[in-house]
């Protein structure tokens, strides 16, 4: 709210109701902590990329009695030729509010976080979603909250709440990457980080751009250019103009980082040129995000 003073706010405030209203903030504080705590709300979890819980309940006293609570099968229901195939699941699921949200072969689902149960499940009409996990984004006042997903080029938007395609989002729920991505986009405020899986072959391929897009509407807003092209600074140090490779994004405060891979499988430089290395090659980037 334009204006608001807490500190000014709570000064007005009677010292007895202050005291009254401390352990009702403390309670509410606790609880939220609570929640978020128990929350895996996106793939690292943060967005620092920490990929560590809080939570404290299992240690290492206790971890050797742990016993199966509840299991689901993520390969495919269906059988013979033409069904969906896994190529082998690397999923870290997501968990938000109990619910738990996972890629599945052939199908994306929501299941109780707390007994397994099948809330909903969304049937691909080909193919399978990327193996690594999905994305939750919150939504805003127009938008409800959704889960996004790549499936080779295309990335997908669902409802969250429903499991069925959000028509708002893209053409009809999906978005042509054009170059594919196998990990679950990067949230940042309403944007959506996506890298890029493109072959270290030694010719000329896709482009292992990092981009960026509108998570309410799908549309593209940037893209960095992870070799250089014609007129951008070290376009002068690459041989080849169409190769290089993006993966999982991460991000801190207002910062992307992407790493880049070498510019072919096995890099040995040979096709730097005399200028210099080939930049971007094999680090980190960090991307302003606005």
């Amino acid at each position: 709210m334009s204006g608001y003073n807490r500190a000014s706010a709570l000064s007005n405030v009677n010292p007895i109701m202050k005291i009254c209203l401390l352990p009702v903030v403390l309670l509410f504080l606790s609880a939220l902590h609570a929640q978020n705590a128990a929350d895996w709300p996106m793939y690292n979890r943060d967005p620092a990329g920490t990929r560590y819980s809080p939570l404290m309940q299992i240690n290492t006293k206790n971890v050797s009695k742990l016993t199966k609570a509840w299991s689901y099968a993520l390969k495919s229901e269906a059988t013979g030729r033409g069904a969906p195939r896994s190529s082998g699941s690397e999923v870290t699921p997501i968990v938000i509010n109990g619910v738990m949200y996972l890629p599945a072969a052939g199908r994306v689902v929501a299941l109780d976080a707390e007994t397994g149960r099948e809330i909903w499940r969304y049937e691909l009409p080909q193919g399978s979603p990327g193996n690594r996990g999905v994305t939750y984004w919150p939504g805003d006042k127009d938008n409800p909250p959704r889960i996004i997903f790549t499936t080779g080029h295309m990335m997908v938007g669902l409802n969250a709440k429903t499991g069925k395609i959000d028509p708002g989002f893209g053409n009809e729920g999906q978005v042509d990457l054009v170059v594919p991505y196998n990990s679950p986009p990067t949230v940042y405020k309403n944007m959506l980080f996506v890298g890029a899986n493109v072959p270290e072959i030694n010719q000329p391929g896709l482009p292992g751009d990092t981009r960026a897009y509108d998570a309410r509407t799908g549309k593209k807003l940037w893209e960095f250019h992870s070799i250089p092209r014609a007129g951008e600074t070290g376009n002068d140090s690459w041989r080849f103009k169409s190769r290089g490779e993006d993966h999982q994004t991460t991000r801190a405060r207002a910062v992307s980082a992407t790493p880049t891979s070498s510019d072919g499988a096995n890099a040995t430089g040979r096709t730097r040129r005399s200028k210099g290395s080939l930049l971007d090659a094999n680090l980190g980037s960090r991307l302003d995000a606005d």
